[in-house]
């Protein structure tokens, strides 16, 4: 325990506290070998399709004061064997050693190793770490800032945690966890095999477990046939073909994609990977002017433009503003079927991976118009949302599967483009019900800035005082890191927006020293993009 004041919990929840706090005070688990029985549930192949299979993904909320990780660990420990036993288990290859299978442990003894659970205390003030970037300037519309995502991760995980599943010990849990204790904040830093959830069940496991800090029943999670949403009944080798939209692959198809990058790699070998952080208000601001310009060129019934596509438009733009002359780009944009798809309502959480993808063959340069590139997202995106197209790109994954072969979202003689959006995943989630109680006395000092020399005290971390309401008012950050980790792998094909907190929407940005010396001298002239 970082923090050793009582909790003082709201009336009506003391009796669910005190539960959970016998739960926390079991001793640390040891492993065993093997339980008494062990029950064996198929995964879905889908969900270990290439490269997914092997991916872990880190997430780091930071969260801007004390948590309770008595509180935490026992909430964990109770959604796990109450509600979610398959995070509790271990994935392994079945008999025929083709597919894989969970194996959870029926009962949970006592000594089973649900999920692995570290933490640290630092007696400086976050800003005292100068990891994150300071606050955005209010007429600013772009920031970059180091350090990038891979290296604040190391400041926030343990060195031995496993980066891919490759690297997973034979009894490593699929969760594993650990708190980075501040003067004045918390990390909580997640990191769970890709293969058993994408961003939003990631985030209906994070949201089921604040539930129960609140004394509150999570909802059971929705479980689907193997069949229900990968399937490739119904369609023909042809069906699944088609440049311009997400495809089956053979080898010669996937090696042309790869020659086509190789000079590109050689002309610019080297990458910068930063935060990219863009102003909310510089977002909607370019929304409605470009909305303007869609109707006037596309007609006006085009489609409204999103933040989102904005997003994705400004990313491109400034991935290849170097470029005087434009290049091919394939667009590619991860959809989430949750609300979509007739078999997932957006209401009753589900864990696995979901995924489709919307495509949009482009031109990307500094002279392309960057209206366009949202124009022509925001159209890919209707499209993958049609029952068809769904239904086509799922069986087009389970051919993949069933292939063995790599996904690569890039048509032949075009670069890939690709942007994942995660802010829908984590709208709304609120660590307030988790914070550690605070000091009566320390209370009285509200409002006052924090220092070293003021909080450190015979080596301990007092409690920061912030009333309920303006804990429940700060959206967490939500940074991470969910890609390949292979080295010889560039990033500056793979973009993220990771969360919108703090007046902006903050992404995991790759690109070459030359395009964001453009970029510099772009924003120098035009600090709000208007010419672009």
């Amino acid at each position: 325990m970082a923090f050793t004041s009582p909790i003082e919990a709201p009336r009506g929840l003391r009796k669910v506290k005190s539960l959970i706090e016998n739960l926390g005070n079991r001793s640390p688990p040891t492993v065993i070998p093997v339980a008494s029985k062990m029950r064996r549930v198929e995964a879905t192949p889908c969900n270990f399709r290439k490269p997914m299979d092997n991916i872990r993904s880190l997430l780091f909320f930071v969260v801007k004061f004390h948590l309770d990780e008595k509180l935490l660990r026992a909430a964990l420990d109770r959604l796990i064997r109450d509600h979610l036993p398959l995070l509790g288990g271990r994935i392994k290859r079945a008999s025929d050693g083709t597919k894989f299978e969970y194996h959870i442990p029926e009962p949970f003894q006592d000594n089973h190793k649900l999920f692995e659970w570290t933490s640290r205390s630092i007696l400086t003030t976050l800003d005292e770490a100068n990891l994150l970037p300071s606050s955005m300037a209010e007429d600013s519309l772009v920031s970059f800032s180091k350090p990038s995502i891979p290296e604040i991760e190391q400041h926030w995980r343990p060195a031995d945690w496993p980066l891919e599943r490759r690297h997973d010990k034979p009894d490593t849990p699929l969760l594993l966890v650990h708190l980075t204790s501040y003067a004045d904040a918390t990390i909580l830093s997640t990191n769970l095999p890709h293969a058993v959830a994408d961003q939003m069940g990631y985030a209906s496991i994070i949201k089921a477990w604040l539930q129960i800090t609140r004394g509150e029943t999570p909802r059971p999670f929705l479980e689907l046939k193997d069949n229900t949403l990968f399937s490739t009944e119904g369609f023909s080798a042809e069906d699944l073909y088609g440049k311009g939209r997400y495809h089956t692959w053979d080898n010669s198809e996937r090696r042309k994609a790869i020659l086509h990058m190789i000079p590109e790699l050689i002309l610019y070998p080297k990458e910068v990977r930063q935060v990219l952080r863009l102003s909310v208000s510089g977002v909607e601001r370019l929304r409605g002017q470009w909305d303007e310009k869609t109707k006037q060129k596309y007609g006006v019934d085009s489609l409204p433009l999103t933040n989102g596509s904005v997003i994705s438009a400004l990313v491109i733009k400034l991935g290849h503003y170097h470029r005087k002359t434009p290049k091919p780009l394939t667009h590619t944009y991860s959809v989430n079927l949750r609300g979509r798809h007739p078999a997932l309502p957006s209401d009753i959480p589900y864990l696995h991976n979901a995924l489709t993808y919307a495509y949009a063959r482009v031109q990307a340069g500094r002279d392309v118009p960057a209206f366009e590139l949202a124009h022509s997202y925001r159209t890919a995106l209707s499209r993958a949302q049609s029952e068809e197209d769904m239904a086509r790109s799922m069986a087009a994954s389970a051919e993949h599967e069933r292939c063995d072969l790599d996904t690569i979202h890039c048509d032949p003689g075009t670069f890939p483009a690709a942007m994942t959006n995660w802010t829908s995943a984590w709208r709304g989630i609120d660590f307030s019900s988790a914070a550690a109680a605070t000091n009566s006395e320390q209370s009285k000092k509200e409002k006052q800035p924090v220092r070293i020399s003021e909080v450190v005290k015979d080596g301990q971390l007092p409690q920061v005082d912030i009333s309920t309401n303006e804990r429940s008012n700060q959206l967490p950050l939500v940074l991470g890191h969910s890609l390949e980790r292979n080295p010889r792998t560039p990033t500056r094909f793979s973009s993220v927006i990771m969360c919108k907190s703090e007046g902006a929407y903050w992404c995991d940005f790759t690109g070459t020293p030359k395009s964001l010396a453009a970029v510099k001298e772009l924003l120098k002239q035009d600090p709000h993009l208007e010419t672009i």
